[in-house]
């Protein structure tokens, strides 16, 4: 889901500067990198992506944390965890063409 920021949160770009892969880069990189992303906001029990789904992104986790887990592996199957400060999924150099 693609929500309005609130009055509080951090512009974009001042967001990613506290994560570590991000806080070095030129500001016009950065602005580069923001200018070019979808702020999604999701809710507990949303989902982000499906077994099978097109590896097409990236995301890069500002605040909270996301839980996956293999669909056909049932609720013992081994599962990720990604907090705030992450970057997960696929960059578009990946073989990889869609998410196991």
């Amino acid at each position: 889901m693609i929500s309005p920021r609130s009055p509080e949160q951090k512009p974009p770009e001042a967001a990613l500067r506290q994560i570590a892969i991000f806080s070095d880069l030129r500001e016009n990189q950065l602005q580069w990198f923001a200018s070019r992303a979808e702020e999604l906001r999701l809710s507990p029990g949303d989902y982000l992506l499906h077994e099978g789904d097109p590896a097409d992104a990236l995301f890069v986790l500002l605040e909270g944390e996301i839980r996956g887990r293999r669909e056909n592996g049932g609720p013992d199957a081994p599962g990720f965890v990604g907090r705030a400060g992450q970057v997960v999924g696929m960059l578009p150099f990946s073989r990889m063409t869609h998410f196991p």
